[in-house]
């Protein structure tokens, strides 16, 4: 999750002094926003509050957030352009109507609309935007209003027959809509005809008669013939037929009279020879199935939007000019050599740590063996062999029967709405062991996060020397085979302090792994410049920052994260070796100070 954002450490052979020969690896790192000397008592005293919250009591960071979010939708729209222009259309509106047309769709009115936001804009929630779905129930409901509103005025012989009419021409322009909801999900089609022949047997039973009933009966009488052609269908049709959709639309044509049908019900009253009473009857009867209409519409206009969107949009998504373009966006060379170096330095810290909490020696061999096999998430473009051709386009999708040789990370372009190219996140994966499958430890940074290397080296960092320090937290640690709960209770006893952050049980990983990164970064910040550090320090929390930005006003502390307050000022602000690296001279006020061996 966005507020997890974890990372790995790879363990090298030198447990001890870990940092003594290192390279000034943040010596080039860029600071955004120099600290003035000026502003050390504030963060000594409150790094929260110095740092996170402007002379208004505004939050500083929010502007940042939404800027970045800026900059990734475009990113992930114009990938998803270059798919649409390969799959064949110039644009989105023509692609979406001739993926509609291609399946037996009549266009929808404000169809295109709907797809643009889902594919192109940030709505994530649903495939069906409901409040869209509304509005076109609401405006059957007014028809619908409107020809009651008729109908009550309806006296005489003349008016009836026309408000029959216009019931009727209501009717079957619903259930016109609802065919073509059938025409692109065949199991709604046979389900909903099962549905209609049980209504029509009940009628039947009760001795209704007519040209509706007799329509229904051939077909009812065959539905287990209908399933098994269905399934027959689905099993002969491959996924490359360019017929694929007009078999299928022919198909529910063959009793798309049943699914149309109003089956209305026996009138109770006889009239002889009054015509104006008669035709009220008529009028009550087709008024009634009109009321429920709109239900129908609603029903068939979610499966439509939701069959179109998905399919277009996952199409879109597993293109190799999508894929290719969000790949060399995201995972450049630059940055993997820049992230490379990073990852392993903070890796050689991380061990480091683990050198001065303990002397056992086959804690430290197991932790610095699986920092040493730790990985890092980093995808790269899948090879040709996992591409294959949309029949009568020049598109090249991904394979699906491929997929367990995509490689790492693949598998989330077959999100139609690429969430994870769009959320600023990173996280930790343990030893993982399913059968002869086997996952060695990993830190994943998705994509999105990736963007703020570029801007902010050192809350990168940061965020990577967290992720780091899991592998040898209490849970962890006891996951990949290191347990190291014992070795890991001074600081969260520290940390657990009324005048420290109160830390539940709950959050111990998350608490451990920010004191570790807080170690790791002083450390490496302490290669720079003295008159630098104060504004690294603040560079590096401007991420937890941001992560706060985002929590408006959040006072959960129950969560497995800290709150991010009380991860800033309590956490890194109360971390003994950072304190020391910010030239703080005397303990905070506020916040108890914290060392890896337990309180100051």
């Amino acid at each position: 999750m966005i507020r997890v954002l974890s990372v790995f450490i790879v363990a090298t052979a030198l447990v001890q002094a870990a940092s003594a020969d290192t390279a000034c690896t943040a010596c080039s790192w860029k600071i955004p926003s120099p600290v003035n000397d000026s502003a050390r008592a504030g963060a000594c005293e409150d790094m929260y509050q110095s740092l996170c919250v402007d002379n208004r009591g505004l939050k500083k960071n929010e502007r940042d957030l939404q800027d970045l979010g800026d900059e990734l939708k475009q990113a992930v729209k114009e990938a998803k352009q270059l798919g649409i222009l390969a799959l064949g259309f110039p644009d989105l509106d023509t692609a979406i109507q001739g993926f509609a047309t291609a399946r037996g769709v009549e266009f929808v009115p404000n169809l295109s609309d709907r797809a643009k936001k889902f594919i192109f804009e940030d709505d994530y929630s649903s495939f069906v935007d409901e409040a869209e779905i509304f509005q076109s129930t609401a405006t059957c409901r007014a028809s619908l209003n409107t020809l009651n509103q008729n109908a009550g005025n309806a006296k005489d012989a003349a008016s009836l027959r026309t408000s029959i009419a216009n019931y009727n021409a209501f009717l079957s322009a619903a259930s016109k809509l609802k065919l073509q909801g059938y025409y692109i999900n065949l199991p709604l089609a046979v389900s909903t005809l099962k549905s209609q022949c049980e209504k029509f047997q009940g009628l039947s039973d009760a001795g209704k008669n007519g040209p509706e009933m007799t329509k229904a009966k051939e077909t009812c009488s065959n539905l287990v013939k209908i399933r098994k052609a269905a399934i027959d269908l689905y099993r002969k049709t491959d996924d490359n037929d360019k017929q694929a959709d007009a078999k299928q639309k022919s198909f529910v044509d063959q009793f798309a009279d049943v699914l149309a049908l109003e089956i209305t019900e026996p009138s109770s009253k006889t009239n002889g020879g009054d015509e104006v009473a008669n035709l009220m009857a008529e009028q009550l009867k087709v008024s009634t199935h009109a009321q429920v209409a709109c239900v129908g519409m609603n029903k068939s206009l979610t499966s439509i939007i939701t069959e179109l969107r998905v399919g277009l949009a996952t199409l879109v998504t597993i293109s190799r000019p999508t894929i290719s373009s969000l790949i060399n966006h995201f995972y450049t060379p630059a940055r993997k050599v820049k992230i490379d170096e990073m990852f392993a330095r903070l890796k050689l810290e991380s061990n480091g740590v683990v050198a001065r909490l303990t002397q056992d020696p086959v804690i430290r061999k197991k932790v610095s063996d699986n920092y040493a096999k730790l990985k890092l998430g980093w995808i790269e473009m899948p090879a040709d062999n996992m591409f294959k051709k949309v029949d009568g386009t020049k598109l090249e999708v991904l394979d699906p029967s491929k997929q367990l040789d995509f490689g790492f990370g693949i598998e989330l372009f077959f999100d139609p709405s690429l969430h994870d190219f769009m959320e600023v996140n990173a996280f930790f994966k343990p030893d993982v062991a399913i059968g002869v499958v086997k996952e060695e430890s990993r830190v994943v940074i998705r994509p999105a996060f990736l963007e703020y290397l570029d801007k902010n080296e050192f809350a990168f960092a940061n965020i990577l020397a967290h992720e780091t320090g899991h592998e040898i937290g209490p849970m962890m640690s006891l996951i990949n085979g290191h347990d190291m709960r014992t070795i890991d209770k001074p600081i969260l006893a520290c940390l657990a302090k009324p005048d420290s952050i109160h830390l539940s049980e709950n959050q111990s990983d998350e608490a451990f792994a920010d004191e570790v990164a807080a170690e790791t970064m002083s450390k490496i910040i302490s290669d720079l410049p003295a008159a630098n550090r104060l504004s690294a320090v603040g560079a590096a929390n401007e991420a937890f920052c941001v992560i706060d930005a985002i929590d408006t006003l959040n006072v959960d502390t129950s969560e497995d994260h800290p709150n991010t307050l009380l991860r800033i000022a309590g956490i890194f602000g109360g971390n003994a070796s950072l304190r020391k690296v910010m030239g703080c001279e005397s303990d905070s006020s506020t916040y108890r100070t914290c060392s890896m061996t337990g309180s100051k």
